[in-house]
């Protein structure tokens, strides 16, 4: 097998045409080769060898790298020696102890080396955080609800579901409390209601301490009651935090799971 500077891989046999037969099968730990690399110059008779792998660079001297760069096909240790030998002119003996001390240094790898090894098991993501934005839309609400519990009772979910309402009417966020009272009962999931009163009240500590141009860049990305303007983009910015950390499923009153 050979490898690219691309880091692709090639299938070749030193006989040529297969039709001569197959070759004989080397064992994983005895098949070995220079992995594909350069040797950059540092000083007389001094070089690095970079590998393709992003490994710390290597001191080696100028035969070392003249062998690694000669070194591109899996074979035994002898028979590198032999290959080499015949390809450079020098003697065997010369060769060898070089190999050696190659193979010894990592420099020179076998392919059970390079073999992925078993790995533990991935823990799984946590469950994730759902988010529901809401504004006046009980009936809406109240549908998704029941289509999450469908979908729970169809896949297992488990992790916490929080409402943010941005009604800022009594009413409508007494049905919104009902809805989602009903929805913890039968799901026994953990739940929370983010009423404007309680975004509030979460954020006073974060507010408390600040000079009043950092509490007005709270107010504009999180507040439902000081901010000059109310828009849904702070349900968003709360829905984050909610979820931070975590995995995280955003959902509007007007969604309805299938």
């Amino acid at each position: 097998m050979n490898q690219s500077g691309m880091g692709n891989w090639s299938v070749s046999f030193g006989g040529g045409d297969l039709s001569f037969g197959t070759p004989t099968p080397v064992p994983a730990d005895e098949a070995l080769l220079a992995a594909s690399g350069r040797a950059v110059p540092v000083g007389e008779h001094q070089y690095l060898w970079f590998d393709d792998q992003g490994n710390p660079p290597a001191p080696v001297g100028p035969d070392e790298a003249l062998l690694l760069g000669q070194s591109p096909t899996f074979l035994r240790l002898d028979d590198h020696v032999a290959q080499l030998a015949r390809q450079l002119g020098a003697p065997a003996n010369a060769i060898q102890p070089l190999l050696a001390g190659l193979l010894q240094r990592g420099l020179l790898r076998s392919i059970r080396s390079l073999l992925p090894t078993r790995q533990a098991r991935v823990p799984d993501a946590p469950a994730p955080v759902q988010i529901i934005r809401t504004c006046r839309r009980p009936a809406g609400l109240g549908r998704l609800l029941d289509s999450l519990l469908r979908e729970q009772q169809t896949h297992g979910l488990t992790g916490p579901l929080y409402v943010i309402d941005d009604s800022g009417d009594p009413n409508a966020e007494a049905q919104t409390r009902e809805a989602l009272a009903r929805f913890a009962a039968a799901s026994g999931r953990p739940t929370g209601l983010l009423d404007g009163t309680t975004r509030e009240r979460l954020l006073a500590p974060w507010r408390a301490g600040l000079d009043a141009g950092h509490q007005s860049c709270f107010d504009q990305l999180l507040s439902p009651e000081r901010a000059p303007a109310a828009v849904p983009g702070r349900a968003f910015n709360w829905a984050l935090l909610l979820g931070a950390g975590g995995t995280l499923s955003i959902l509007d009153d007007d969604f309805s799971c299938p």
